[in-house]
């Protein structure tokens, strides 16, 4: 309980202010750290190329023993941890941004970010069926 209140708190004194009601902001988000994208987008590369080379090295050296279903399960485990992050880390995002009161139009008339993610989901299932 204690972390929430530091945060919310941290999250009051951020200095940010909304814009009035009626102004829409014109700012990013951008904080100028470029050392350091540019670092995790090498430490990315470096753990998805082990996790993408590892299952073909024990598939094809068949003296390391791993059982069949253990690649079922991490394939569909790994599977469903990308699905998860991406409703997690995105979906709330995405409502919050489609549901700015500067944008007009048809995109303001319906819950898009919802709307896609089931019509991904449904493609995703068609396609595993194919």
């Amino acid at each position: 309980m204690d972390l929430a209140r530091f945060l919310v708190r941290q999250a009051d004194e951020s200095g940010e202010e909304e814009p009035p009601s009626g102004q829409c902001s014109t700012t990013n988000d951008y904080d100028g750290r470029m050392g350091l994208r540019i670092s995790a987008i090498f430490v990315i590369l470096v753990g998805s190329t082990l996790g993408a080379v590892f299952p073909i090295f024990a598939r094809r050296h068949q003296g390391m023993g791993i059982p069949n279903w253990v690649f079922f399960i991490a394939k569909y485990f790994g599977s469903g941890v990308i699905v998860a992050t991406a409703f997690i880390h995105l979906l709330a995002p995405a409502n919050e941004a489609l549901g700015n009161e500067c944008l007009i139009g048809v995109i303001t008339e319906y819950p898009w970010p919802e709307g896609i993610a089931l019509m991904t989901v449904y493609l995703m299932f068609f396609l595993e069926l194919m």
